[in-house]
Parts: structure tokens; sequence; C-alpha cells
């Protein structure tokens, strides 16, 4: 079966259900990857960091997510696919995490919001760019996520200008009629900075589109969140087929409902072969960069997988962060016969 894979389409809009560049990474990073690496359980020091110059105050990160929040039963979804030829017609099925049940933030402490509103300087919401994606905390400035969340077709994501992180809650934002964003105990934070991993390029690719998938936003200020390590380079055990994986993601509970839920979600997730992979995604999939998980039924009974709204989070193995949430299934999480796919943290983590 020939696959191809769409590049993670960015429409102008998008529903919550979901989701330029900077050199340099801070020592701190460094250090938490060398300690994950080495699988040495050296609590990871909190760093003193000043607010950068310029850095918006809470009302204005606070816009920001009321922004994309107002968007979020009307407008289209950023997303990471790959549609092989034989796909169904499936238009207007919007894909969530499936099999799964809702958590709390105490069991993913380190579980991140990314809200992205761009008004174009306009007063036509027409031309609004909205982006929601997830992440995890790997240290106290630093969000890992999916790199087409930072850069999706010819666009290059400004977080610093448009962006705001929100961790410490299980529940997404809400707005008032006044216009008040009720955060629910998290803490939002300024983008200072946003990289991805070099070799990312989500255009004019017929194959291996995908690969490469994995961003990494610094934050203006230390978050109180407690972070997640990463697997270290060259891990193997953690990806054998059969392991038993989480999934942690907002987004909608069923394939036939337009529901979104407000509370954290997390599903377990059964890791796949690299030749179970390319057998499903053909060249879409790119062994060694990537893995793919999770079982898909037909239907929602019998399914768990991720799709829209968890891009950008952690598949986590062991307590630690095996992969990044990157594409799936054209338009339907729950077809038969195919798996998430994730960026495979172990490939990048030295890089990163």
């Amino acid at each position: 079966m020939t696959t191809t894979p769409s590049g993670g389409r960015r429409r102008r809009r998008i529903r919550i259900a979901l989701p330029v560049a900077a050199a340099g990474v801070a020592a701190t990073v460094a250090a938490v990857m060398m300690t994950s690496s080495a699988g040495a359980a050296t609590a990871v020091p909190t760093p003193t960091v000043k607010p950068a110059i310029g850095s918006p105050s809470l009302s204005i990160l606070e816009k920001r997510i009321a922004g994309a929040l107002a968007d979020k039963e009307t407008a289209d979804q950023t997303t990471r696919e790959a549609s092989p030829s034989s796909a169904p017609n499936t238009a207007g099925v919007e894909p969530m995490i499936i099999g799964g049940s809702e958590t709390t933030i105490s069991t993913a402490p380190w579980m991140a919001q990314l809200w992205y509103h761009d008004d174009r300087n306009t007063s036509d919401t027409s031309d609004d760019v909205d982006l929601f994606c997830g992440g995890a905390v790997v240290a106290p400035t630093k969000i890992l996520t999916a790199a087409h969340c930072l850069r999706n077709d010819n666009r290059n994501y400004n977080w610093q200008a448009h962006g705001a992180v929100v961790t410490g809650t299980d529940q997404l934002p809400t707005t008032s009629s006044t216009g008040t964003t009720d955060l629910h105990g998290g803490q939002a934070t300024a983008v200072l900075r946003q990289w991805w991993q070099p070799g990312y390029d989500p255009v004019d690719k017929e194959t291996g589109r995908n690969a490469s998938d994995l961003g990494l936003l610094t934050l203006a200020v230390p978050v109180k969140a407690t972070p997640i390590r990463m697997v270290g380079h060259g891990d193997t055990g953690s990806y054998a087929a059969g392991t038993q994986a989480k999934v942690y993601g907002w987004g909608r509970t069923s394939s036939t409902s337009q529901d979104t839920s407000q509370t954290l979600r997390t599903a377990t997730l059964t890791l796949q072969s690299d030749s179970t992979c390319s057998g499903v995604y053909d060249s879409a999939f790119v062994a060694g960069s990537m893995v793919c998980a999770g079982t898909q039924s037909g239907s929602d009974t019998g399914t768990s997988a991720m799709c829209d709204g968890d891009f950008g989070g952690p598949l986590v193995v062991g307590g630690r962060i095996a992969g990044v949430a990157s594409f799936g299934y054209y338009n339907d999480c729950v077809a038969k016969g195919y798996h998430s796919v994730f960026t495979k943290v172990s490939a990048y983590v030295g890089s990163a």
C-alpha cells in the first residue's frame, strides 16, 4: 500500500481539540538531558531566571489564550496526518484520545498546554491564526513539543509574540461572559525562544515529511511544574514491540461526537514494531526516528489512540518521555489497522 503524508495541513483556524526559530539552548537543558541519559535520579535544580525584557504581562497572556479559546467550537485544526490512497471518506469526523480516561495533574505534573493566537492586527476574525498543542516540561524553562507546532507548511509561528504556555492544571482555561479568563489554578508563562530539530522541513517533501518532528520552547521565567526526564540516547528497550506506554492530552472522547474534554485524559497504547508501522504507512514512517503505537478497531470500542489535540504531547514509557505525538491516519483515528505515530525521542535527545 502506498501512502502519501499530508505534512500537517494547516488550516486557517483550529479547534481546541488539537494543535522564528532562535539559536541556542540553555545549559539547564543540557544538564537535564545528560541526567536522563545516565538514568540518574538527581533532582533538577531550579535556576534563577529574570523575565525577559519586554515580557508580556499576565493580562496579555490571558488575552492570547482567550483568543484561541474563542475559536474552539468553530475553527479548523492544525493536523499532522498521513493519508493513504485508500483512505475512506470520513470528512467532518474529528479525532481525539479514544479509549482513555480522565486523569489529574498530580499524575502528570509536567503536562503543558500551548496556546497561540494572532489576530493579524485586523478586526476581521476570519484571518486569525490560532493553534493549540500539547507539550511536556523537561526543565523549569523548557517545554518539549512537536516541531510542527512551531513551524508548519510555509509558516513559522512566532510564539514569543503570540503564544502562551499554561502549566500546573489538568483543566483547559475558560472565559466568562465578562471576558475574564480562568486558568483553574494553572500558571501562564510567556515564551522567550523557540527551536526545532535541524533537518525538520514540512515543505515540498514526498516522503518522510514528518521526520525530525521535535521542537522546544524556552520560557521567559521558570514554571513551578515538576519536569519529566527523557529516555537516553540509543535507548532501545523502551521501544520494544508490545511495550505499554501512556499518552496524555485534551480532546474529543468519541469519533461520533463533537464534544471536547475539559479535563486532561490519558490512554494506554501498545507499541508496535517498525515493520508493522512501515507496513501501514509505507515511506511516511521512518524507522529509527519514529515509533507507532495504539490499537484501532474501526470504532470507538476497542480503540486506544491519539490524534488532533494531542499533537506535541508526550508518549511516556517507564516514567520517561519516549515519544512526541506527531501524526496519524487522515481524518479517522479509529480506522482499523492504523496506529498513532510519535517522534522517537532517543534519536534526538542529544541534539535537542
